[in-house]
């Protein structure tokens, strides 16, 4: 693996941001899953599980068959698949806020 700074994201990649922060934000790992999506063999092994993860709990989907692990996580999608996480922890962060 190589450092890409100027690289585009790949979903793959966001997917695997994205359930590390759930786990973060849970207190829990990131589960194992399995993907049943035509293009599942083009899904990095170090992104299955997050990608199951992501996609069970409705962060992020495919087009109903494809999940297109290698296009690129549009800017527009990410701050989508964010919302996703933080909503239903909203009230439990901002307790966290509070008493700070």
């Amino acid at each position: 693996t190589t450092f890409s700074p100027d690289e585009l994201v790949t979903r793959e990649q966001a997917a695997v941001v994205l359930a590390r922060l759930m786990a973060m934000l849970d207190g829990v790992s990131v589960e194992d899953g399995q993907v049943y999506y035509t293009d599942a063999a083009e899904i990095h092994d170090w992104a299955v599980d997050a990608v199951a993860q992501v996609t069970a709990e409705g962060i992020m989907a495919g087009d109903g068959s494809r999940f297109a692990p290698q296009a690129e996580m549009r800017r527009e999608a990410m701050i989508a698949a964010l919302y996703r996480v933080y909503e239903p922890r909203a009230e439990a962060l901002t307790a966290v806020e509070d008493a700070a």
